[in-house]
């Protein structure tokens, strides 16, 4: 059937259950105590059960308990249970209907975060709308006769995304807690129109390759499952929410999705890729050059010489100028020793199928995941000659690393800018992740876990720092591709997602700092 064959075609909504939804009868003896059905005896009991939990429906009408059941094999229209139950119930008069009709509504809308609404053409399904969270509530709503809807009424909303999906593409947004499966071209069109807000033209209507009435109702559909922002006379209201002013649909989808409460998503240590991708080593295996070797410092007399560690945390900073004299290769060794060695190996956690065996380090990882890699990027190192290095935590050392020598010379440029710096940092650390080693055990969270592992580090590396003596500053973001030059990575594999440079402060006027004055508020 062609697009502009649709038109005229009967309208109605279909309804569903989520697919990962049953049901089960109770047997009315077990049931707890409660009001008696006919005869006095216990009332039937129909179990929902779903991602969301169990929901017990206490003697469910017939019309109700046989429309339930009919959910669970597809999309149905409850008028083929209730026969006076509207084709379109957002079209319908509420004061109007049946008092079963109206019981009927009440009933799906107890269970609506279970319930898959789709509006269909005839027999062609145009969109289905998805309950992603325990508490979603869909309640879509025409514009009244008296208003029609006018173009630019309301926008697709800046932080929906749509992509290709399990079932056709998905419209999502981390400010809805429904999920828009699109099934037909014709709304493509229609999200066209939507994404021009107030400067959509208006010729377009007459091309539509579906009549006002089903446009009009995609609409409401778009707008009850949060895809749209309505104009309020002068500007779309999301864009004035000061709620969202900080928010980019990038920072906010990686909030929403990586935790519980607006996701149907599997989260945590589910390992999704078992039997898909290999099991990634603990450590980076080592390309067989040349290493330099690193000392390793006496932990007995850092435990007995080392500062107290509340004067280490009050002597943490960023570090923005360095001191002439160059940083030892011994110092580097001790730093890296310190902060980010192996401590163990540890076997694979219990039900683990990709058997992947663990690290134990003095930084916090996710699942022991450790999937940061560590590079030392060296321009003022006495005892080891400028270039990049990959550090290997397991046998302490660094292996040279040859990648493209302009690229390295624009990650130290980046560096030096980003510190504010007046010449180029005597040591540069960048962080890049194995991002399939945290893949491979965490559902939703992986890139998550990878940016708080990154923090972890950066302020063990201030720490050890703060108690050696040492200069420390981390920046806020580098050149992806650059690095990947520089190293040699697959910016896609092993992406970088965290730089620190290190060297010898500078010596401070201590009692210059101790006159800046406090921030109003601080202790």
């Amino acid at each position: 059937m062609r697009i502009h064959q649709l038109a005229g075609t009967e309208l109605a909504e279909l309804w569903s259950l989520r697919p990962d939804s049953s049901l089960r009868e109770e047997d009315p003896a077990n049931a707890p105590a409660g009001p008696a059905g006919e005869g006095g005896r216990p009332g039937p009991v129909v179990v929902l059960e779903s991602c969301w939990g169990s929901t017990r429906i206490e003697r469910p009408g017939p019309h109700f308990a046989e429309l339930l059941r009919r959910m669970t094999l597809g999309p149905v229209s409850p008028a083929n249970v209730l026969a006076p139950f509207p084709p379109v119930l957002c079209e319908a008069d509420a004061a109007a209907l049946a008092p079963e009709v109206t019981a009927l509504r009440a009933n799906l809308a107890s269970v609506q975060n279970c319930v898959v609404r789709t509006l269909a053409l005839g027999g062609t399904p145009l969109l289905s709308v998805v309950p992603i969270a325990a508490d979603a509530r869909f309640e879509p709503c025409p514009p009244p006769a008296d208003r029609p809807l006018r173009a630019g009424d309301r926008r697709l909303s800046r932080f929906a995304l749509l992509h290709s999906g399990e079932h056709g593409l998905h419209l999502e947004s981390p400010l809805s807690q429904h999920r828009v499966e699109v099934h037909h071209p014709a709304v493509g069109w229609v999200l066209g129109e939507l994404g021009g807000g107030r400067d959509a033209s208006a010729a377009a209507t007459g091309r539509r390759p579906l009549e006002e009435r089903a446009v009009t109702l995609v609409h409401a559909y778009l707008a009850a499952a949060g895809m749209t922002t309505p104009f309020d006379g002068t500007a779309y209201a999301e864009d004035s929410d000061p709620a969202l002013t900080g928010w980019t649909p990038a920072d906010l989808f990686l909030h929403a999705r990586s935790r519980p409460g607006r996701t149907d998503a599997d989260l945590g240590m589910t390992y999704p890729l078992a039997g898909r991708a290999p099991a990634q080593p603990p450590v980076k295996t080592p390309d067989g050059r040349a290493p330099v070797l690193l000392e390793r410092p006496c932990l007995t007399r850092l435990r007995t010489d080392d500062p107290p560690f509340t004067e280490v945390l009050e002597e943490r900073r960023s570090t923005r100028s360095f001191a002439a004299q160059d940083p030892s290769l011994g110092q580097l060794g001790e730093l890296l020793y310190r902060a980010a060695r192996v401590r163990a190996v540890l076997p694979p956690h219990a039900g683990d199928p990709t058997r992947s065996w663990r690290t134990r380090r003095p930084y916090p990882s996710a699942g022991s995941s450790y999937g940061l890699e560590i590079y030392v990027v060296a321009v003022r190192c006495s005892g080891l000659p400028p270039g990049a290095y990959h550090y290997d935590p397991l046998e302490h050392r660094l292996e040279p690393v040859h990648g493209d020598p302009q690229a390295l010379a624009d990650i130290l440029a980046d560096a030096r800018s980003l510190a504010g710096m007046d010449e180029q940092p005597p040591l540069l650390v960048v962080l890049t992740s194995r991002l399939l080693r945290v893949a491979t055990q965490f559902s939703s969270v992986a890139y998550a876990s990878v940016l708080k592992e990154v923090g972890a580090l950066q302020q063990t590396f201030y720490l050890v720092c703060a108690a050696m003596g040492m200069g420390a500053c981390a920046l806020t973001a580098g050149d992806v591709g650059a690095v990947a030059r520089a190293l040699g990575v697959d910016w896609l594999a092993e992406p970088s997602v965290g730089e620190i440079v290190f060297g010898l402060p500078r010596t401070v006027d201590a009692s210059k700092e101790s006159n800046i004055p406090p921030i109003p508020g601080s202790n």
